[in-house]
């Protein structure tokens, strides 16, 4: 019992820390994840009212959070305005000073990738084709896309973007199958299906298919499924 306290003690500790780094550095995307990725797993671990009870907590908490955001002047200053500006742009209320130029950008980006796969929306420009783009029309920043989808739609076709994703929409579903079957006992697998599934959203504001990062997670829990499917058809055997 002493022990379980403990661990418990020190993953509490472990979020606040990661928490208070994600928010101080300025990521809207850090954000997303942290409040996303809390109230996936937390619901998907626990069962009935108790689930219901952690929504309205964590979004209690959710709403306690972003007031600090935006009433705290160090908070504001690194994170809370660049979400404001975000949010007037988007909703077209932005005067020029408060036009949120990075969103602006991600919007053209986005054009000129999909404006490539529908040019030869089979197998794509190529390879770093995009960046090739933007130097070629002598564009003030060369850069990715800034969004996974249109930049393997752009590069690498309907055929690459069907092969990258595809081992990605199997894991989830596997993974999702043996959560909504509740054969899942072991927290980690409940981690695994968050951490994907938040992977592939922020895909939306990243291009990730050339990060180590994102293929280590995806192997790590294609074994996890492939231990819990061992331990099922051992279990099966002992029944038989």
């Amino acid at each position: 019992m002493k022990y379980r306290k403990t661990k418990i003690l020190m993953c509490i500790c472990i979020f606040i820390l990661f928490g208070t780094i994600a928010l101080f550095s300025g990521s809207k995307k850090a954000l997303l994840t942290l409040i996303l990725g809390t109230i996936t797993f937390e619901v998907l671990i626990s069962k009935g009212w108790d689930a219901l009870i952690k929504i309205l907590l964590i979004g209690i908490m959710g709403y306690a959070l972003i007031w600090y955001i935006f009433n705290n002047p160090m908070l504001y200053s690194v994170l809370g305005r660049r979400i404001e500006k975000t949010v007037l742009t988007i909703s077209g209320t932005a005067r020029e000073n408060d036009i949120d130029g990075s969103y602006r950008e991600r919007k053209f980006y986005m054009k000129e990738a999909m404006q490539l796969f529908y040019k030869y929306p089979i197998l794509g420009y190529g390879g770093n084709s995009f960046v090739t783009l933007m130097r070629d029309i002598n564009y003030k920043h060369v850069a990715y896309s800034h969004n996974n989808f249109t930049e393997l739609l752009a590069t690498l076709g309907i055929v690459g973007f069907i092969l990258y994703y595809y081992y990605w929409v199997k894991i989830i579903y596997k993974l999702s199958r043996k959560i909504m079957k509740n054969k899942v006992t072991n927290s980690k697998y409940y981690l695994f299906f968050t951490i994907l599934v938040i992977l592939m959203i922020l895909d939306y504001g990243n291009v990730s298919y050339i990060s180590e990062f994102n293929v280590i997670f995806l192997c790590l829990a294609e074994n996890a499924l492939n231990i819990l499917n061992k331990d099922d058809k051992a279990e099966e055997k002992l029944k038989n």
